[in-house]
């Protein structure tokens, strides 16, 4: 297998990590009441907490605020990876600027519970996504977001 099917199976394999993440975090199962009253731990201290019990705002303005900033947030994120995938050049920079800020704000995220099979996906992720970022920067594949020079 070449490096660029590599490259492009990572980027397909976080995806599908975020996306079963959010799965097995959503609908968890039946879990035992120990298990239940560690995850309400989940996010005390931090800005996860705060999401959690984030609504939106009544004010049709700032709802819609709120609303385009999400849609857009998620529209970047998305366009990241379709770039990463499409090896365009902005994507490259974009996506260790947002793991870089990931990283930055860990320590203000607040008291982390994740469920054992969730962790393990999550793990795995963060794998995959470290590893995107070093072939991203490291040849043959950085050789892929370099400018064509026309003749």
């Amino acid at each position: 297998m070449n490096a660029k099917t590599v490259f492009r199976l990572l980027l397909v394999a976080i995806l599908l990590g975020a996306i079963a993440s959010a799965l097995i975090a959503s609908f968890p199962g039946n879990i035992s009441e120990d298990w239940r009253t560690i995850s309400e731990w989940n996010g005390s201290g931090g800005f996860y907490e705060r999401l959690d019990s984030f609504t939106l705002p009544t004010h049709i303005v700032a709802r819609v605020a709120v609303i385009t900033a999400l849609v857009l947030l998620l529209m970047l994120l998305l366009s990241v990876y379709v770039g990463l995938f499409l090896f365009w050049r902005f994507a490259r920079i974009t996506n260790l600027l947002l793991t870089v800020l990931l990283v930055l704000v860990a320590p203000w995220a607040g008291l982390v519970i994740l469920l054992p099979v969730e962790a393990a996906v999550y793990d795995f992720t963060m794998l995959c996504e470290g590893a995107v970022v070093a072939l991203s920067y490291t040849s043959p594949i950085k050789d892929y977001f370099e400018r064509k020079q026309i003749a």
